[in-house]
């Protein structure tokens, strides 16, 4: 017959401590840390914790046979507790794999005895019991810290991923009401891409029918004159630049920007050439119509590189401030590349300057039919092959990461590299001329 017992938890411990006190005037001490109550489970992993001066420790997985853990690690953190030299750690090493997708419990017994109430878990399993062949590398932004970004790398014997490598530099977030990339709130939910998930910031990312939902609040995380001189985030407009520039008389707002971004574009069929490319409004069928027609990674509006038949895009510039953006009534945008989407690859650690044009890759964000916008290098690096660009610098060929993953296969993006490039390929702005069929951006 089983012995009566009570217990009682304390918080000493990582994990739930059970006292019980056994009417053969035996007391049993232990805790289950791993796994935790609620927790995530997959791959190899291990029962672990510790219990007081034991005879044998055993768990109990979803009320089957019970399986012996050794017994007897070093564990002085539980010195006092136990009274002892504190060798009471017990780990059962489990593939979580075999236990199938789902809840599942675990229950510790010390000596005979069902120690605590069963603990629930949750198992996910990658591809069967034991994946092989598998290859992966991921990075994980803002972990452990603001400002640094965690590689992840897949162990097939773990069956599971490891750090790999932290990089960036930690950074406190700003107590002035500022807002700033390291206090935007970037949420994903569903199994968003990882190219979007890694770059992009400041937004709430979906998906729709496989599609990529981005949303935006369209407030830039940095300092300009066109938040008000009301905003913590207003700083001057910049006229040492020359006497040409000036501030236009609008000032920037929130605004909500929903893009659904196609996974898998369909190209029009265009050549787009150079007389496609007039920076005019209205002059080609083809043109982006609407705006803002993307979204940077630092979550701005793109608005594509044209003017009004009455205005010219070149003179706007004038009214750009130190971010290369103006508003248009309150639609804050971009038209050209910016030192702000730098800054969210500087952060990421991926870069170490954010002059536009001299950074070691240049990312400024996608357009809404899912063309990419870059600046003078590749997102791997590398040097742009301007032999086969088109009239307004775009070519197509897979878009590959630093760290060897294919982001997108022969997908169409479109460079702005004024600062190094001469003549036609001079040109600075974001893509005129769309060249994928469909485009959904909605506002209010």
């Amino acid at each position: 017959m089983m012995r009566p017992c009570y217990f009682v938890s304390t918080l000493a411990f990582v994990g739930l401590t059970h006292f019980a006190a056994l009417s053969s005037a035996h007391t049993i001490i232990s805790a289950l840390e791993n796994p935790a109550a609620a927790s995530n489970q997959s791959g190899i992993g291990m029962f672990s914790g510790w219990a007081c001066n034991a005879l044998s420790v055993e768990i109990q997985i979803n009320n089957g046979s019970k399986l012996k853990a050794a017994y007897g690690t070093a564990r002085s953190d539980t010195n006092n507790v136990c009274g002892n030299t504190g060798n009471n750690g017990f780990g059962l090493l489990y593939n979580f794999n075999t236990l199938g997708k789902g809840t599942h419990s675990a229950q510790l017994w010390v000596d005979g005895e069902p120690a605590g109430s069963p603990v629930s878990f949750t198992v996910t399993t990658p591809n069967g019991e034991f994946a092989t062949g598998l290859s992966k590398t991921v990075s994980v932004s803002d972990f452990p810290s603001s400002g640094q970004t965690t590689t992840l790398v897949w162990q097939q014997a773990m069956q599971n991923f490891a750090i790999a490598s932290i990089s960036g530099t930690a950074t406190a977030p700003s107590t002035s009401g500022e807002r700033t990339l390291d206090n935007c709130s970037t949420t994903s939910v569903g199994n968003v891409p990882a190219f979007y998930t890694k770059y992009f910031k400041c937004v709430d990312l979906s998906m729709s029918n496989g599609n990529v939902v981005i949303k935006t609040r369209s407030l830039p995380p940095h300092k300009s004159n066109y938040y008000g001189s009301s905003s913590p985030n207003y700083t001057p407009f910049d006229t040492s630049r020359g006497s040409a520039y000036h501030a236009n008389p609008n000032t920037l707002a929130e605004t909500a920007v929903t893009m659904t971004v196609p996974s898998n574009p369909v190209a029009r069929g265009l050549s787009i050439t150079t007389a496609m490319v007039d920076k005019v409004a209205g002059t080609n069928p083809n043109e982006y119509t609407g705006s803002p027609q993307g979204i940077a990674i630092d979550s701005v509006q793109l608005f594509h590189g044209v003017a009004a038949p009455t205005d010219s895009i070149d003179n706007e510039a004038y009214t750009f401030d130190n971010y290369n953006a103006h508003p248009a009534g309150s639609n804050y945008h971009y038209h050209t590349g910016s030192k702000g989407p730098l800054e969210v690859l500087k952060k990421l650690g991926l870069i170490t300057t954010t002059v536009v044009g001299s950074a070691e890759m240049e990312l400024f964000g996608m357009m809404c039919d899912g063309t990419l916008f870059m600046g003078c290098k590749e997102l791997n690096g590398a040097d742009v092959n301007t032999t086969d660009l088109d009239g307004q610098n775009g070519h197509r060929h897979n878009i590959i990461d630093k760290d060897g993953t294919v982001h997108f296969s022969d997908r169409y993006h479109v460079h702005a590299c004024p600062s190094k490039w001469v003549g036609t390929l001079a040109r600075p702005y974001t893509p005129e001329i769309q060249y994928y069929n469909l485009c959904s951006v909605t506002k209010p």
